[in-house]
């Protein structure tokens, strides 16, 4: 990567820099840089960069602090950034398919989740991202407002699996679970399940691997 821009959109977004990041962004879009690239080696890596420098600091500690402060101007960056080059994807008419992006009511980390939204547009899919933590019936809602086919749940925290079995209880009795192909990832994998890894049709952590494995998912 030897972009100067794209590098300036890495920093300026892990300083949460909103006026550089959206700088950086301009200036890429002016020099024709493909969305998918900016996504891929720019915004993806920085925030990646963001959650080991998160998860490097010593927990309840001043440090911890100083990088969650960091952190939440970061997520703030990231939001106005999403917004503007959500607006410079074209989605094919008629989509690959139709895709809601979220997290379950009760979790925190949700900066992952403003990547996957964009990079699975810009590969395709009509998306909705919940900006928040959603619980099952505002998800179960959407999906049938929308008419998706897969939905994809970025989460951390154990506390958050009563509520993503709920979401599948709902698809069942509405009679959608066989139409919606479930993808989940995050830090949720390396924990105990607890049988939720058997209702769920994909794993995955990597983020690039889960936007093309959905593509064969909904096929």
């Amino acid at each position: 990567m030897d972009n100067p821009a794209l590098k300036e959109l890495i920093e300026s977004l892990k300083e949460g820099d909103s006026s550089k990041a959206s700088s950086s962004l301009r200036t890429l879009l002016n020099q024709d840089t493909d969305i998918k690239t900016i996504l891929e080696n720019g915004v993806l890596k920085a925030v990646l960069e963001i959650g080991e420098a998160i998860c490097s600091v010593p927990e309840f500690s001043e440090e911890e602090k100083e990088a969650m402060k960091k952190w939440t101007e970061s997520l703030m960056t990231l939001y106005r950034l999403s917004m503007e080059i959500d607006a410079n994807i074209k989605v094919p008419d008629p989509p690959i398919g139709k895709a809601i992006v979220a997290c379950v009511t009760g979790e925190g980390h949700i900066m992952v989740k403003e990547v996957l939204a964009p990079l699975f547009k810009v590969n395709g899919f009509n998306v909705y991202n919940f900006r928040q933590p959603a619980s099952p019936d505002m998800i179960v809602k959407k999906i049938k407002e929308m008419d998706a086919n897969l939905l994809v749940i970025s989460a951390e925290y154990t506390v958050t699996i009563p509520t993503i079995k709920k979401i599948i209880e709902r698809l069942k009795k509405e009679g959608l679970r066989g139409k919606v192909k479930i993808i989940m990832g995050g830090g949720l994998l390396n924990k105990d399940l607890k049988g939720l890894d058997k209702e769920i049709d994909l794993l995955e952590n990597d983020v690039l691997k889960s936007v093309e494995e959905a593509k064969s998912l909904i096929k």
